[in-house]
């Protein structure tokens, strides 16, 4: 690792797959399960999304809402399986996160769970650039040399920003757990969600939780709990009708 693990972030826990998650320093909790914060961004909101087949048949533009940037396992693995898609359009994924230590970490190379990334992942982080005090971004040209992809990092609190009304098709929702982040959970959260997606909108979560099922209704949004590896039993798919 490239320095030391910085306290405002978290302390760092190896999981089955290999990669690093992080303790959340004020949570408690990990940011990723113990079977591997790989494996879970990939299972969970890339291949258990419909997320792979919507970059061979959309035309245009695909929009991703990654709410709880974190570590970005979630973004690397969008932007890893858009750049693996032939003929993918062009990409643009937002992400939220309130911690910006965290984003600065990963921006510099010197973000310690990352240590052990493919190479590409790591020149897609340190391609960002701090726009303002509160906004990273970077564009990835796409190996076919006509795609795009626009990355951008909105670094506060989520749930006092508004949301874009930009049809977003796809939504990863990683935030901590209803216990410890209630606010991102609640029929109004999910409420403002629907209005920043398109009709037929995917949203993916780890959590399967009462409140969070009445969270999505009470959002508008129709649910269905489908299988997760191992010990986590269930995962979440939700759609906006």
């Amino acid at each position: 690792m490239t320095k030391q693990w910085d306290k405002r972030i978290g302390t760092p826990v190896q999981t089955e797959d290999g990669s690093f998650t992080l303790k959340h320093p004020d949570h408690g909790e990990e940011y990723h399960s113990q079977l591997g914060a790989r494996l879970e961004a990939r299972c969970l909101y890339i291949e258990n999304s419909g997320f792979l087949d919507a970059l061979d048949h959309e035309k245009n533009v695909l929009r991703v809402l990654d709410v709880g940037l974190g570590l970005a396992y979630n973004a690397m693995e969008t932007l890893e399986a858009w750049a693996a898609a032939p003929h993918a359009p062009d990409l643009e994924l937002d992400s939220l996160e309130i911690n910006g230590a965290l984003v600065e970490a990963m921006a510099s190379g010197e973000g310690g769970w990352s240590h052990n990334w493919p190479v590409l992942w790591q020149q897609w982080c340190r391609g960002l650039k701090e726009v303002t005090a509160s906004r990273w971004q970077t564009e990835i040209v796409h190996p076919n040399g006509q795609s795009r992809a626009r990355w951008v990092i909105q670094v506060g609190d989520a749930a006092a920003q508004d949301l874009p009304s930009r049809g977003y098709h796809f939504i990863w929702q990683d935030a901590f757990s209803p216990t410890k982040n209630p606010i991102l959970w609640t029929g109004a959260w999910f409420g403002k969600l629907r209005t920043a997606a398109t009709p037929g909108a995917v949203l993916m979560t780890y959590s399967v939780a009462r409140v969070v099922k009445d969270g999505l209704t009470a959002g508008g949004w129709d649910y269905a709990r489908i299988p997760g590896p191992g010990r986590k039993r269930h995962w979440m798919r939700a759609t906006l009708p």
